[in-house]
């Protein structure tokens, strides 16, 4: 199985090298997932929807509920990494049992 290496920061230039910068401003890091996306800007980009997305449905539904629906959507369309990401939120606010 081929693996795709994430950009490092010195590896990005333009458009690339700019939304680089604007993660790492907003989030203080980039993840890996964010990185390898980069070899794609319009594919990072898509990601990226989905913090304005999850702002959109937080203000009608609030917070706690934003987070059980985006781990609802997470989980059907099993996307591992955003289950466990809405998972771990919902333990550290203790909403859910961890066993």
């Amino acid at each position: 199985m081929p693996r795709i290496a994430p950009l490092e920061r010195e590896q990005t230039e333009g458009d690339v090298r700019s939304a680089f910068d604007e993660g790492l401003a907003k989030w203080g890091r980039m993840t890996n997932m964010k990185r390898t996306l980069l070899h794609s800007l319009p594919a990072y980009r898509a990601l990226m929807e989905w913090y304005p997305l999850f702002d959109t449905v937080r203000t009608f539904l609030g917070e706690r509920l934003a987070i059980i629906f985006a781990h609802a959507i997470s989980s059907e369309s099993h996307c591992l990494i955003c289950t466990t990401y809405m998972r771990r939120i919902l333990i550290e606010w203790g909403r859910i049992q961890t066993n």
